[in-house]
């Protein structure tokens, strides 16, 4: 039987080695591994995980073996003595300039020293000049220079997106107490457009009232009425941790972008899938059971509102619903012929996506389960479905690069959006603002857009500058609400993003040694998991804000009363509301 164990930085509360339970006790397990087992035999969870021994299965190698020898060719110079020939290379000097041509070749003909007219013509400026108009292309420019503030790249450190926005607000605040209108240019050489009536101007040149209104309005933007400013964007920069609270081994997690393997429950239990077997680490006191082992590959799991039942789609189409407490399998589901990468629950229904595009409503309560079919609206494989806090929406991200926004009442897409450029598995509701729907795309796109669900409208974009694979909402003391992206290619990180403002508050760079394929948050709202193609589970507290209180990982501490809730029957933070047939 595969033995699991709990991976942190401290000993966790786990059963001993001896009752049959898979997660054994460190102790337990350094005994079996000075027992000679067979290295081919990978466990599930472990204390030390092995991929960190094999990292140079993703680093580059040299191909040769020895270092390449340069035979520099000398010939040209047959004194023996001389410098070059003994080996030594001189630094180059800079190209010569045309001044130091006409006075290096001042012992040649005359008509030699001079340089070639064409060569001068075409080494000016490329300015367009007449020779009764003058140029004024150095005297037409805006007193503020924008190529000093270079916009930062995406995949820029926070630290570069901190400093322009400082820049940038510096600059304003400058323009601002001189009574300069930033846009002004030095010359203006056209005719200036009519004033309008104004009640009030200032006595500082021509700017207006209105104009230095603007000036604080545009600094307060920058600065952002949220309350974030540089200062609280650096701190918050410095609090993003670089190593993981805690690493679980997770030997035989499939590495495919599309599909979901990992779902974090309300009551604090992780189901991850490895292959086709089904493991719940319970994160109040680390302990790690099987659930079950299917006959096919596991392709999506996800936990019910309430965390009673967890529903796990297969690679043949169909949907298997379990109740964690009992650890019974309920009943069995089959909406398609084709895998369920990705599926949600919304009270007693579950919704899933078929590998042609179709949607389908499940009701878990009655025998006949399909009660709604969507057909026509994605042409690919639907690869991410989330319903919104209160169910009265849902979006759906398809392979065919389309974002489907719907009424839970009606069986038409409410907004239909071709915005990306590649598929969409990343879908993320605001549980701060209802309305505030996120989506995230693959590796031709990059980009998460925001949509606001009420009006369709698309209020905000953040190019990435890599492949999203997950998205979540949080939030942080001195910033506010953050959304936090996975990166797949082509650097592996986990990003932090402030919203509204857009900027970059945090970054994790090479997280994994291979592309994050999953993730979720906990139910607290402060740990992220992450899963990844090097076979890791890893856990980052990325806020600091909690939903409620108490510590969800490997604290020991119960969410209600002291005691487990996974455990007892009282421990239910939301009362069942179905009853499967």
């Amino acid at each position: 039987m595969t033995r699991i164990l709990d991976h942190s930085f401290t000993r966790p509360h786990s059963s001993s080695a001896g009752n049959g339970d898979p997660f054994a006790s460190f102790d337990a397990n350094t005994r079996l591994y000075q027992q000679n087992i067979s290295p081919n035999k990978r466990l599930i969870f472990s204390s030390k995980s092995p991929n960190i021994a094999r990292k140079d299965n993703y680093l580059s190698k040299p191909l040769l073996s020895s270092p390449t020898k340069l035979n520099v060719v000398t010939s040209d110079w047959n004194d023996e003595n001389s410098f070059i020939s003994k080996g030594n290379f001189p630094i180059l000097s800079p190209p010569t300039q045309l001044n130091d041509l006409s006075h290096n070749n001042s012992s040649r003909n005359p008509c030699q020293s001079s340089p070639n007219r064409r060569s001068l013509k075409k080494s000016a400026s490329t300015t367009t000049t007449d020779r009764f108009i003058p140029s004024r292309y150095s005297s037409s420019g805006k007193l503020f220079n924008e190529g000093a503030l270079e916009q930062p790249k995406p995949t820029d450190s926070p630290s570069k997106h901190i400093q322009f926005q400082s820049n940038k607000i510096y600059q304003h605040s400058v323009a601002q107490v001189c009574g300069v209108n930033i846009d002004q240019k030095i010359l203006q050489f056209q005719p200036a457009p009519p004033e309008r009536k104004k009640k009030y101007t200032f006595s500082l040149g021509q700017n207006t009232l209105n104009d230095g209104l603007n000036n604080v309005l545009e600094i307060s933007r920058l600065k952002n009425s949220n309350g974030i400013t540089p200062t609280n964007a650096l701190a918050r920069a410095r609090k993003v941790p670089t190593i993981p609270e805690r690493i679980l081994d997770a030997p035989g997690l499939v590495d495919d972008y599309y599909l979901s393997l990992l779902a974090w429950s309300s009551d604090n239990l992780l189901a991850v899938a490895l292959e086709n077997s089904v493991y719940i680490w319970q994160a109040s006191i680390g302990s790690v059971n099987l659930l079950t082992t299917c006959d096919v590959l596991i392709t999506s799991l996800s936990w019910s509102d309430d965390g009673s039942y967890l529903s796990i789609g297969k690679d043949n189409g169909m949907i298997e619903v379990w109740d964690i407490e009992d650890n019974t399998k309920l009943r069995t589901m089959r909406s398609s012929d084709t895998r369920i990468v990705n599926h949600a629950w919304s009270k007693h229904l579950i919704t899933s996506g078929s590998r042609s595009g179709e949607l389908y409503h499940s009701d878990v309560r009655i025998a006949k389960h399909i009660v709604s079919e969507m057909r026509g609206y994605h042409n690919a494989e639907v690869c991410g479905i989330k319903w919104r806090g209160d169910g009265n929406q849902f979006s759906t991200g398809g392979n065919d690069n389309i974002v489907n926004i719907w009424d839970a009442r009606s069986s038409i897409p409410q907004f239909s959006k071709t915005t990306h450029t590649a598929a969409v598995k990343a879908l993320s509701w605001c549980d701060y603002q209802s309305s505030l729907l996120a989506t995230g795309g693959g590796t031709n796109d990059k980009y998460i857009h925001f949509w606001n669900t009420t009006t369709g409208a698309r209020v905000n974009s953040i190019n990435t500058g890599s492949q999203i694979t997950s998205l979540n909402w949080g939030q942080a003391r001195g910033t506010g609400l953050e959304i936090v992206a996975t990166s797949g290619y082509p650097n592996n990180s986990i990003s932090i993003y402030h919203y509204p403002t857009l900027q970059k508050t945090g970054e994790i760079s090479n997280s994994h040694d291979g592309r994050i394929l999953s993730s979720a948050l906990s139910p607290d709202g402060i740990t992220l998991a992450t899963a990844a193609a090097d076979e890791n589970l890893k856990f980052w507290k990325i806020f600091d804000s909690p939903k409620s209180s108490g510590s969800w990982i490997g604290s020991g501490k119960s969410t209600e009363d002291g005691k487990d809730s996974a455990l007892t029957n009282g421990g239910k933070q939301i009362r069942r509301v179905m009853t499967i047939r």
